[in-house]
């Protein structure tokens, strides 16, 4: 079976934490990564090249890009 990998990019801890949990429950997908803000999420998507990102539009350093 192929992995799925996912990046999770939230600023806030507890959703992120609970995101990362409940995927990582899904047979087949990881949860490659996790940023706290949109510029360290920017780079991880960049170097990680995900499947998949799950992601708050709204979180600091994401705005200004």
């Amino acid at each position: 079976m192929t992995q799925r990998r996912i990046l999770i990019a939230d600023d806030h801890e507890l959703f992120r934490r609970g995101v990362a949990a409940e995927l990582s429950q899904v047979p087949g997908w990881v949860v490659a990564a996790e940023a706290t803000n949109g510029r360290d999420a920017v780079a991880l998507a960049a170097s990680l090249k995900p499947d998949a990102v799950v992601l708050d539009l709204t979180m600091p350093a994401l705005k200004d890009r």
